[in-house]
């Protein structure tokens, strides 16, 4: 029984710090790269109508769609619930369509414009599915983080549980020799011996990372 236990603690501390580290992980590296494609909307925008697109009626319809598109990743990234990320999502599903429309529009241009304007345009619409992806896996991440982090809390209130009386019964047993206090008192050379003082120990030092670890979590739980 002590020996499960003594296992089943430190699997537990390993699967806190495990949690803490791949949900900071896996929030960093979304927000670098919804960062970096944030940057590559605002250049494909301005390549669309500063470099490729004539002085004609076009260029209203075309740099109010692609601007209206690029106005909405902030509030993309910056989404803190689900329904605001699905809500931002469909959003953008509606400007996806009038700016593929605008792009269809301008099909009567000559070929080499309209195939610059088009690249331009799907490279805008393929950096914007590119966020919008990273924040769908981002909350998915987050979902399965909250739903382990519930249960290693539970698996690690029962070992705590368990864990105090077996840290004050051995520690009585190696003081006294004693397992209960109505027992006979067993020869010191039997319960002072290396062997009982280091069970003690490893209790002890269980206890003390399994605290750590849920003192981790509980501030991981508050800021991610």
């Amino acid at each position: 029984m002590v020996w499960r236990v003594l296992g089943a603690g430190t699997r537990i501390a390993t699967r806190f710090y495990a949690a803490v580290g791949f949900t900071c992980v896996i929030t960093l590296i979304t927000i670098v790269i919804a960062w970096m494609a944030f940057e590559r909307v605002n250049s494909s925008q301005r390549l669309i109508f500063e470099r490729t697109l004539p002085e004609s009626e076009v260029v209203v319809g075309i740099a109010r769609a692609s601007g209206a598109i690029v106005a909405v990743v902030p509030r993309l990234t910056a989404a803190v619930s689900q329904d605001e990320l699905e809500s931002v999502s469909a959003a953008i599903a509606d400007l996806r369509r009038d700016f593929s429309g605008q792009l269809t529009g301008m099909s009567g241009l000559s070929d080499v414009k309209y195939a610059s304007i088009s690249e331009k345009g799907d490279l805008l619409l393929e950096v914007v599915g590119e966020i919008e992806r990273s924040m769908h896996l981002l909350f998915a991440v987050r979902q399965r983080a909250e739903r382990f982090r519930e249960r290693l809390g539970k698996v690690a209130q029962t070992v705590r549980h368990n864990l105090v009386p077996m840290i004050d019964d051995q520690y009585f047993y190696v003081i006294t020799g004693r397992r209960e206090l109505d027992q006979a008192q067993v020869p010191e050379n039997e319960h002072f011996v290396r062997k009982e003082i280091h069970l003690y120990r490893y209790l002890s030092e269980i206890e003390k990372e399994t605290n750590i670890a849920i003192q981790l979590l509980a501030t991981t739980a508050i800021t991610s």
